[in-house]
């Protein structure tokens, strides 16, 4: 499956890159006026600053791009990445049936797995089951798979939950049973699954493209926030979009956001 790594514009086809080639100097004015804006607005002394925050005269232009890369994004994919604990069971039902949406019967499936291996007992799974998120946010999180933009380092306070205890947001967030929780901790490993994401199946063809415009303007020299974003998909995805698991131990996992991928420049 082709894919773009929204970091990388080395990776940006020849048609998304063409028009953002075309549109450099707009860009790159945008940015400067920015720039300017924050150090004559945002960073000055209250006696200094202006009434009102300066206008940027190419924000019109910028947005008319931002569209147009937007629309691109509709028919692209992105690695992005999905950050948990999970079982070696788990790791080979990825690989063999592809991404499952998160739901309540999903939850039950992978709690059900654990006690016929003796991992938990109907008690515990029922405590879990009480607690989970789905019993008061439904509605929000049902039938969602969460990843990140770009890769994250596993020491990231955000990932410290998710690699630390098995059952991510849906299943140990809310659990108030330390006991519990310990034990959750003891299950599987922690892993960093890389998905070639169509951008069709999500709500972030927006948040792709301004985080490719600045990549692309990073080459410039502007700006240096890579416009990191959390993303879901709304459909299941085949097994072939999984691209990689990285699991604790393995030399990519550790040096994720760092040195892996290699494409990746760690920092701001």
């Amino acid at each position: 499956m082709k894919y773009i790594d929204l970091w990388n514009v080395l990776t940006f086809d020849a048609e998304l890159f063409s028009v953002l080639e075309a549109n450099t100097d707009t860009i790159c004015s945008y940015f400067l006026r920015e720039r300017e804006i924050f150090d004559s607005y945002h960073r000055a002394s209250i006696f200094d600053r202006p009434p009102f925050r300066p206008e940027n005269e190419y924000s019109r232009s910028f947005l008319d791009i931002e569209g147009q890369i937007t629309k691109l994004m509709e028919s692209r994919s992105i690695r992005s990445f999905h950050n948990a604990r999970l079982t070696d069971d788990e790791v080979e039902t990825l690989l063999s049936e592809g991404i499952h949406l998160s739901t309540p019967e999903s939850l039950r499936a992978r709690l059900a797995k654990l006690v016929s291996s003796g991992i938990l007992t109907e008690e515990e799974v029922q405590a879990l089951q009480d607690a989970s998120p789905f019993q008061t946010q439904q509605a929000n999180r049902e039938g969602k798979f969460w990843m990140t933009s770009h890769p994250l380092e596993i020491c990231d306070g955000g990932l410290e939950e998710l690699l630390g205890f098995w059952g991510g947001e849906v299943a140990s967030f809310h659990l108030q049973d330390n006991l519990l929780k310990s034990k959750l901790s003891k299950i599987g490993l922690p892993r960093v699954v890389e998905i070639a994401v169509p951008l069709s199946v999500t709500r972030h063809t927006n948040a792709s493209a301004q985080a490719a415009i600045a990549s692309f303007s990073a080459k410039f020299g502007y700006p240096s926030d890579r416009k990191e974003f959390d993303l879901y998909v709304t459909s299941p995805l085949p097994s072939s979009a999984i691209l990689r698991i990285n699991s604790a131990g393995d030399e990519s996992f550790e040096q994720m956001g760092r040195s892996y991928p290699e494409s990746f420049e760690g920092g701001t």
